[in-house]
């Protein structure tokens, strides 16, 4: 627009509008390569650390499920804000404009998954769990320590999990059933991540 003013206001003058255009491309330049060269976002590393803080959240406070309720409190308000670090470096990737839509969708349903966990868990500390099972909660710690463990090489091709999700008896309660429900499905998105091997 400035430029066009300029050309306006002195029509003979040429050079400002020119050098003007120049300027414009080497301030383009000089934004693009710092951006993309010399410091690039680092969201993707960071997202790591924040998933993996989150599951290790959630690991102990599936510990404590069978402990006092202030205990419980604790661990639920750490969960809640590693959760939220990690909401927010999510929302930081999605404004970033190279992203691949599959990426996009991974992480926002990873998301959900870690959130409708996050649920299952609160409603078992406000209701308690009244399963006859006393190993479920063994069962998920297990379960979340293999993901928290295989979080960084999720892409590649690795062991499967050492617990079978397609055998693993639903419980009778129904609590218990919505938790071992949401953990399946964080194995399946872990499994998914893989490369695919023929």
């Amino acid at each position: 627009m400035i430029v066009f003013a300029i050309s306006l206001l002195s029509p003979d003058n040429t050079y400002v509008s020119f050098y003007r255009i120049i300027d414009t491309l080497f301030g383009v330049t000089i934004a693009f390569s710092v951006n993309y060269f010399i410091a690039p976002s680092w969201t993707m590393t960071w997202l790591d650390r924040h998933t993996s803080n989150m599951i290790k959240s959630q690991i102990l406070y599936v510990a404590v499920l069978n402990k006092p309720q202030w205990e419980q409190k604790i661990n639920l308000y750490q969960s809640q804000q590693r959760y939220y670090a990690l909401n927010g470096e999510v929302m930081n990737l999605l404004r970033e404009p190279n992203l691949s839509p599959r990426t996009s969708k991974d992480w926002l349903s990873l998301l959900v998954l870690i959130q409708r966990l996050n649920d299952g868990l609160l409603l078992a500390t406000k209701l308690g769990i009244q399963s006859n099972e006393s190993h479920a909660t063994a069962r998920w710690i297990r379960q979340l320590q293999w993901i928290e463990q295989t979080f960084p090489d999720r892409c590649k091709h690795g062991e499967m999990p050492p617990f079978d999700t397609e055998t693993t008896p639903i419980p009778e309660d129904m609590l218990c059933a919505l938790i071992e429900k949401d953990i399946q499905q964080l194995t399946a998105w872990m499994l998914y991540q893989r490369a695919f091997v023929v």
